[in-house]
């Protein structure tokens, strides 16, 4: 990806804004010349393009779809602005991200979309105002520190969710928002009509409507595109089969398995593949894939990331890019866009209790929370949880089994750590999120929380920066904005009726899709790393030495990490072995960047 850096100095106004390489550090860098458009291919196809636009008084760096325009699109926002500065209202919802210096009036904005595709990270201090698409170039040769909270942050969502970085004193620019920054005041707001879920009636046409929308953004990138990632699940294949109905079956369809009991999908992959028609790839991933590649995965991410399925998502980028394909469509956004997500089923189960009159609800608390020995029956004990749960409040409901929810940060994290932190933030955080619709019910949003962290901060940061690193670009149909609009305006009686996920899905492409897919159950590119590293040596090594040197720095608490150890190997390997792979990319991330 073509990257940016830019700044404006507070004493003399004077103002820059580069050009970075593909890897943000060391590729070129050009800087936008005075009174000259440029325009700079962000992926390898006709995806987004970077436009730059540059004069005496305002310079401009827009992210934005190809287009057949004649005017550069960064210098038609610099004549806009010029001629009405509130009109940028209008770029920040259309473009995937935008900076802009205003010279003359000491001003920089900054805006980045609903997904992040394209992020912007920023510092300010006494001197001026530095942003970039990269956190690593913003902070190249400045000696940043660590920023505590965010460690603890990263280590209670496994990854660090905006609008904090890695780093002390750098902010991202929260997903859905643009801020205006001068030498005296920020501002920070949403942009207009993001968060607005506008759900109306269910009509006869909302599944044709749906099928309509996404055969047309899989058209869209056909000509360009003729590979896909496919897991075998309701997304992947029906990206797959829309792509080979319009390229009539010349279609390349790769698909990530596992030597390992529970893990491996391939059986579904290959019934889409066989059904649409299409060449399929087989990859087979090896303890040893692992090894070889996990430093390498660690370092390319501009912060500290712990999912554990870029590596399937790596090797499948990486076989098409051998295959010379130049771009790929990926299924990521059809749970967070029609309520797929099991969490979102057993959230709606304990609304049903809330909906109780006040005095029932009392009644019952005070009979079966406060009875002796009734924990100790398994039908009261059940009972006992379901209530505790329901008088939790969404979103804290949400993380009843987070890991932190079931043990105290001060007997997992070192003391020195916690001497630095809010344990709560996290939480904050996401009511902060929660809280953003407006006039929106429990169902959407929960699904727009989904939108900002579990797609922006967490999927396609793995997946755009994967493919990145195997030389390919990645588009994602489900989240045109066509289909975004349409699924605001879904009521929650049809995305999810009773305890049926998916259920409006489901009945829109129950006729394209196998039947055996349809009732298949959620898994994809799961990894099983903890069942490999208690049986394979080499990667049992490579993990006890990242745990063995993230000891001396701080963060964890040393007879957890031993305890953590043993459980894995005696106890429940898959399980353990997913905290074992977070705290070991911690390390190996921090180990790649020098600190």
């Amino acid at each position: 990806m073509i990257g940016i850096l830019g700044g404006l100095n507070w004493e003399d106004g004077s103002s820059f804004l580069n050009t970075l390489g593909a890897n943000g550090t060391d590729g070129h860098v050009e800087v936008v010349s005075d009174g000259v458009a440029e325009s700079h291919d962000t992926a390898r196809t006709n995806g987004p393009k970077l436009f730059c636009w540059s004069c005496s008084a305002v310079s401009v760096a827009l992210y934005a779809d190809s287009n057949s325009e004649t005017v550069n699109p960064a210098q038609r926002v610099a004549e806009q602005y010029a001629s009405s500065p509130e009109s940028l209202n209008t770029v920040f919802g259309s473009a995937y991200s935008l900076a802009l210096i205003d010279n003359a009036n000491g001003k920089i904005f900054l805006s980045v979309d609903l997904f992040a595709r394209f992020p912007l990270y920023f510092f300010q201090d006494s001197e001026g105002f530095r942003f970039s698409t990269s956190s690593i170039a913003l902070t190249q040769n400045s000696g940043a520190k660590i920023n505590p909270q965010s460690v603890f942050n990263y280590l209670y969502f496994h990854m660090v969710p905006t609008p904090d970085s890695i780093y002390q004193k750098v902010e991202a620019v929260e997903s859905s928002h643009f801020i205006e920054i001068t030498q005296q005041a920020r501002s920070n707001q949403l942009i207009p009509g993001s968060s607005e879920m506008r759900t109306v009636k269910a009509t006869g046409n909302d599944s044709q409507r749906l099928r309509d929308r996404l055969a047309g953004s899989v058209e869209q990138k056909s000509v360009e595109c003729k590979a896909t990632f496919l897991s075998g699940g309701l997304d992947s294949s029906t990206i797959t089969g829309l792509l080979a109905k319009s390229r009539e079956g010349d279609v390349d369809a790769y698909s990530v398995g596992f030597d390992a009991e529970g893990y491996d999908e391939m059986p579904y992959a290959r019934l889409a593949a066989k059904h649409f028609g299409v060449r399929h790839h087989e990859i087979y991933l090896t303890p040893a894939d692992v090894v070889k590649l996990l430093p390498k995965i660690a370092a390319r991410y501009e912060e500290p990331f712990g999912n554990s399925s870029a590596l399937p998502t790596l090797f499948c980028a990486t076989a098409a890019a051998a295959d010379g394909h130049k771009s790929m469509l990926a299924g990521d956004g059809g749970d967070e866009l029609f309520a797929g997500n099991e969490r979102y089923a057993k959230q709606k189960l304990f609304e049903f209790y809330l909906k109780l009159p006040t005095a029932a609800r009392k009644l019952t608390e005070a009979t079966v929370l406060s009875a002796p020995l009734l924990d100790k029956l398994p039908p009261f004990a059940k009972l006992q949880s379901y209530i505790q749960q329901a008088r939790v409040p969404l979103p804290d409901r949400l993380e009843t089994y987070n890991f932190f929810s079931r043990n105290r940060p001060e007997d997992v994290v070192h003391p020195e750590l916690v001497k630095q932190i809010d344990t709560g933030a996290p939480l904050q955080l996401l009511r902060d999120v929660y809280q953003q619709p407006r006039d929106a019910d429990s169902l959407h949003r929960m699904l727009w929380l989904d939108w900002k962290q579990t797609l922006a901060d967490n999927d396609l940061r793995k997946v755009t920066t994967m493919c990145d690193l195997a030389g390919v670009d990645v588009h994602y149909p489900m989240l045109a904005p066509e289909l975004i609009d349409l699924a605001r305006t879904l009521p929650s009686s049809l995305l999810l009726p009773g305890q049926k996920l998916r259920h409006f899905y489901k009945q829109s492409f129950g006729d394209f899709l196998p039947q055996q897919i349809i009732n298949k159950p959620k898994q994809g590119f799961g990894l099983p790393f903890g069942v490999w590293m208690r049986d394979y040596e080499p990667l049992k090594e490579l993990a006890y030495d990242a745990l063995s040197d993230l000891r001396k720095r701080n963060f964890l608490n040393e007879n957890y990490l031993d305890e953590l150890v043993k459980l894995h190997q005696h106890d429940h390997a898959a399980y353990y072995g997913e905290f074992i792979w977070v705290f070991m990319m911690l390390e190996l991330w921090m180990q790649a960047h020098d600190f």
